[in-house]
């Protein structure tokens, strides 16, 4: 078992090797506080910081060890996966399929609130499951290469062009914040970038967007889901009751339209719809 002092240090390390920023403090008063340093705890503890946003969200990936945080759900749970391991060998399993539940509310509560437009990182959750909305471009944790890059680039302009021929406006993308993705006959993007219109020079305006791209065969297409200004962050989503929505009402552009990537302009494939989200 490791405590509070222990977290620190490994913090500390992290930091020395460039894995944490130097401002990033441990912000929990719980000297209580405990993590398992069996199997690959450590491991773990560098994974969960260094794939978060190291301001906010990379606590999310930190659990409590102790017994007595468990609620009677997450003990059956852990009982009915430990079945399928052997008697012998069942309590070697026991941490790691317990962060992965623990994980998978998390993510559960992440989708539910951001509508995958921002999700954390889950190392457990990854290795048990094939399926999930990815943290894909997050600088600087998640960076790509330059035709990647411009990819998303073009697709953030393909969401913006859909918001200005509905709103009538001339915004144009100045910067591709993050973005998440998620596979399945093609790619969902979930997106968060700045735009501004030649008016309001240095005013930058968040957008979030969703965009589905097909695979190119037979006849590649993007669908824009919704395109929306962002009206406030969403924080301390670990603290909110499971499955909380914590999106207030607002007007976002949804449709099923869809225009070709390489075309220069879009094809409405039917009429945009305003809808409360």
């Amino acid at each position: 078992m490791v405590g509070r002092a222990e977290l620190i240090r490994v913090m500390n390390h992290l930091k020395t090797t460039g894995k944490l920023p130097e401002d990033c403090n441990f912000e929990n008063d719980d000297e209580s506080v405990e993590l398992t340093n069996d199997d690959d705890g450590y491991v773990y503890i560098e994974e969960a910081l260094k794939g978060a946003e190291m301001n906010e969200t990379w606590k999310r990936t930190i659990f409590s060890h102790r017994l007595e945080d468990d609620d009677e759900e997450l003990r059956k749970q852990i009982d009915d996966r430990l079945k399928y391991y052997s008697p012998g060998i069942a309590h070697e399993y026991w941490n790691k399929e317990r962060y992965s539940i623990l994980e998978q509310r998390q993510y559960e509560r992440d989708v539910c609130s951001t509508q995958g437009i921002e999700v954390g990182y889950y190392p457990y959750l990854m290795r048990n499951s094939s399926s999930l909305i990815i943290r894909y471009y997050c600088p600087p944790d998640a960076n790509l290469s330059d035709d990647a890059i411009a990819h998303l680039y073009g697709l953030a302009n393909h969401a913006i062009q859909f918001y200005n021929s509905k709103e009538q406006t001339n915004y144009s993308v100045v910067k591709v914040i993050k973005t998440m993705t998620d596979g399945g006959a093609g790619t969902w993007y979930c997106m968060t970038l700045q735009s501004s219109k030649p008016c309001d020079g240095d005013h930058l305006r968040t957008f979030e967007a969703k965009l589905f791209q097909s695979i190119p065969l037979p006849q590649p297409y993007i669908k824009v889901d919704f395109v929306r200004l962002k009206t406030g962050a969403v924080s301390s989503l670990i603290e909110e009751p499971y499955g909380a929505n914590l999106i207030q009402p607002q007007a976002c552009y949804s449709s099923s339209c869809s225009f070709s990537p390489f075309a220069g302009k879009i094809i409405l494939a039917k009429s945009p719809i305003l809808i409360d989200v």
